[in-house]
This record gives C-alpha cells, structure tokens and sequence, in this order.
C-alpha cells in the first residue's frame, strides 16, 4: 500500500511541475501574441 501511494505522490509532483511550466509557456506565447498584434494594429495607423 505504502509504494503505491507513493507512487502516486511522485506523479501529482511530476504533474505540478508540468502545469507550472505549462502556465510559463502560455504565458509566454499570450504575451508575444499582444506584442504581435499591437505591433500590427500600429503598422495599419
């Protein structure tokens, strides 16, 4: 029972760390997408 559960612990970190990283890389990817637009909408004026 015991290495099953922590089994399971060490997948709930692993998937933590994964939608940390995950948050970062969308974070990211919005910011450039605003840079991007923002950008273009000043090259339309």
């Amino acid at each position: 029972m015991e290495s099953s559960i922590l089994i399971v612990a060490g997948l709930v970190l692993k998937c933590s760390i994964c939608l940390i990283y995950w948050q970062d890389y969308l974070k990211q990817l919005i910011n450039i997408k605003k840079k991007a637009t923002f950008s273009e909408t000043k090259t339309y004026l």
